[in-house]
């Protein structure tokens, strides 16, 4: 029997969706820093687009939600995280909690191509909110260009 266990490895992933996502974010921590915030997701994105679509509907729907989303969810609460801790640090009196709501749904909103009004009514938020939000960003460090979701 110990013949048999001898050769057995235990795999460090248990699907090619789980190794993309790892090598996703471990590239996305190695370029990232707030002040370079766009051209890293920029390059996730490229990154991103470089993955060969799925042939089929199904597959391609797995593939969007095993690899897309969940790097898309990684970079959002990375950037939530730092939203908060750098907002809270330089400039505590304009902060509000709904902004990390706002920077952990971002790149989200992006990937999908919303617009201002879109992205605040999935959150629940009035278009001001979302703007103010963004402004924040901006104003804390966060390289983002002047119209990151269209008003549309």
């Amino acid at each position: 029997m110990r013949a048999f266990l001898v050769g057995k490895r235990k795999r460090k992933y248990r699907s090619d969706y789980e190794k993309a996502v790892s090598s996703a974010q471990r590239y996305f921590d190695y370029l990232y820093s707030p002040d370079r915030f766009w051209r890293t997701f920029q390059s996730i994105l490229e990154w991103l687009a470089g993955i060969p679509t799925a042939l089929t509907y199904e597959t391609r729907v797995r593939q969007l939600q095993n690899i897309h989303y969940k790097v898309l969810e990684y970079v959002g609460l990375t950037i939530a995280r730092d939203v908060e801790r750098i907002g809270r640090k330089e400039y505590p009196e304009r902060f509000r909690p709904v902004f990390v709501t706002i920077a952990s749904k971002l790149p989200e909103a992006v990937f999908k191509r919303m617009s201002l009004r879109e992205f605040a009514g999935r959150l629940g938020v009035s278009w001001r909110t979302v703007r103010d939000a963004l402004w924040y960003m901006r104003r804390i460090g966060f390289e983002l260009p002047l119209v990151v979701l269209p008003y549309r």
